[in-house]
């Protein structure tokens, strides 16, 4: 069941870090649906290009859109391994039977 929470306005601010925000949610419903013999996970990235981490700044050399999409990339990353592991783990308990 999908629940829609207002978390707030999206400020200039915010709009480096919301992916982290996506990512953290999609790492919980990853716990969640593990946990109840599951597997499925949805993430959206949106990756504002205007608006990067201050760490994400300058990580390429090659400008805004490059370090864009190394940091969309990195989310992704993450929420794919933690998928990985997660159904590693299903596999091993025998939760998971029907593995394509």
């Amino acid at each position: 069941m999908q629940k829609i929470d207002n978390t707030g306005s999206l400020t200039i601010k915010r709009m480096g870090t919301i992916d982290d925000e996506f990512s953290d949610t999609a790492l919980t419903g990853v716990d969640t649906q593990a946990k109840a013999g599951k597997q499925f996970c949805y993430c959206n990235s949106t990756r504002i290009f205007s608006h990067l981490k201050s760490e994400s700044e300058g990580k390429t050399g090659y400008g805004l859109e490059a370090d864009g999409v190394a940091g969309a990339r990195r989310t992704c990353r993450v929420v794919l391994k933690k998928t990985r592991r997660s159904r590693h783990r299903q596999q091993h308990d025998g939760r998971l039977s029907n593995v394509a």
